[in-house]
This record gives structure tokens, C-alpha cells and sequence, in this order.
């Protein structure tokens, strides 16, 4: 039930909170371009708004402080090492496949992936369309988050 609760409110607040929000622009006069540009902006304000503030509890602090010591484990493992100080000290703390990162791919690859409704006639079916898209980022996103594990190229 958490878990449903939780996809609820992160599609509500990521996803239409933007839309609606942006779409105020168009009493202004906007185009459906400028719109969804508002949109991308008012999302990447959300997202940086939401890590600054639950970066304040006292939990995700620890969770952030230790975040670059969990990298470095996972890189010591992923590289064959036995899992020692030494070894984890000299290994990397950026990790390619990083959970935060891959929040942030979803966040942009939804941006690119919206374009696509600019052109869509109504309100109502772009917002449906921009909610069917749902599983088409995450793929999309996690597709690339595991390119991005695999490659050693400089976009990584």
C-alpha cells in the first residue's frame, strides 16, 4: 500500500503538478512550445526543491553523508576486490549506475519524451498520453542507466 501511495504522489507531484502548472501559461497566450518548455523548468525546480528539502531530515543527511562510501564499496566488489579498507579507500566514489542519478535520467528523459505531445490536440490527451509515457521513460532511463555501466565512453 506505501509503494502504491508513494508512485501516487512522486506521478501527482513530477508529472501533472508541472503540466497543470504550466499549462497556466496558456491564458498568457503561450504557445504549447513555450509550455512545455515552462514545463521542463518547473520540473527540474521541483526535483532540486524536493533533494533540497528532504536533504534537511536528519536521516537522508546520514543517508548523503555515506552516500560517496557506498559507491566506493560497490566499486571495490564490482572490480573483484575483496571488500577491505584499503581497498575501498582506493576505489572510485563515482559509480555509473548511482540510484540518484538515475532519478535525475527519469527526470530529463521525460522532458525530451514530452516534446512528443506538443503537437497533441487537448489538454486531456496530452495528460493521458504524458501518463502512458510513464513506463516508456523508466525503460528508456533504465536502458541507459545500464549503458552507462557497461561503456567507458566519455557520455557515460
Amino acid at each position: 500500500m506505501t509503494v502504491a501511495v508513494s508512485i501516487v504522489l512522486s506521478v501527482g507531484a513530477f508529472m501533472l503538478l508541472p503540466y497543470v502548472l504550466a499549462s497556466l501559461c496558456r491564458k498568457a497566450g503561450a504557445s504549447e512550445f513555450v509550455i512545455t518548455i515552462v514545463e521542463a523548468f518547473v520540473k527540474l525546480f521541483l526535483f532540486m526543491g524536493y533533494m533540497l528539502l528532504i536533504s534537511r531530515m536528519k536521516d537522508i543527511q546520514r543517508t548523503f553523508m555515506y552516500h560517496g562510501a557506498e559507491h566506493k564499496c560497490i566499486n571495490c566488489v564490482e572490480h573483484g576486490l575483496p571488500l577491505t579498507v584499503e581497498n575501498v579507500m582506493a576505489s572510485s566514489r563515482q559509480h555509473k549506475r548511482c540510484g540518484t542519478s538515475f532519478l535525475f535520467l527519469v527526470m530529463i528523459v521525460s522532458i525530451f519524451l514530452h516534446f512528443i505531445f506538443v503537437l497533441v490536440p487537448g489538454y486531456w490527451a496530452r495528460l493521458f498520453g504524458r501518463l502512458l509515457m510513464v513506463p516508456v521513460v523508466a525503460g528508456v532511463s533504465f536502458e541507459m542507466i545500464q549503458w552507462a555501466g557497461r561503456t567507458d565512453s566519455k557520455l557515460a
